[in-house]
């Protein structure tokens, strides 16, 4: 299971209305907040950070050899195969790579996201508070930004 934290790598008014928000910060240092942030998560497994990637479709290709199909059955029922085995093969050849991957309809948002692994998912969002990622930031400054 992961978990998401987006933000945009430019300033843009636009964007700023599409998601109703009035005000802005920056993050100076990406990995230390991100690392602050990852104290507060529970059941965390590891995080990664990025820039995300846009494509016209959500496709990976890759070659991973020959695959043994029956590895992915379910022992209780043959006839069925385990998603989540199935998954998490899928998702260790592949790395980090599609937790950057977005549609391309998305790319004027610029996108720099943080991940979470963890071990499973809290809710729909997880809401902490974290003052010691603040040191990481700074408030927008209107001569320089």
């Amino acid at each position: 299971m992961h978990m998401y934290l987006n933000a945009t790598m430019r300033f843009d008014k636009s964007l700023m209305e599409s998601f109703e928000c009035d005000s802005y910060f920056r993050i100076e240092n990406s990995t230390k907040f991100g690392v602050a942030i990852s104290k507060h998560i529970p059941d965390l497994i590891e995080g990664v950070e990025g820039p995300c990637l846009y494509q016209d479709k959500k496709i990976i290709e890759k070659d991973i050899g020959i695959i043994d199909v029956n590895q992915f059955k379910d022992p209780e029922n043959p006839s069925q195969m385990r998603e989540d085995v199935t998954r998490d093969f899928i998702l260790s050849r592949l790395g980090h790579f599609p937790m950057f991957l977005k549609d391309k309809n998305y790319s004027h948002q610029v996108e720099y996201r943080f991940a979470w692994a963890v071990k499973k998912l809290v809710g729909d969002y997880i809401d902490i508070k974290v003052p010691e990622a603040i040191q990481f930031c700074r408030k927008p400054n209107e001569l320089t930004d």
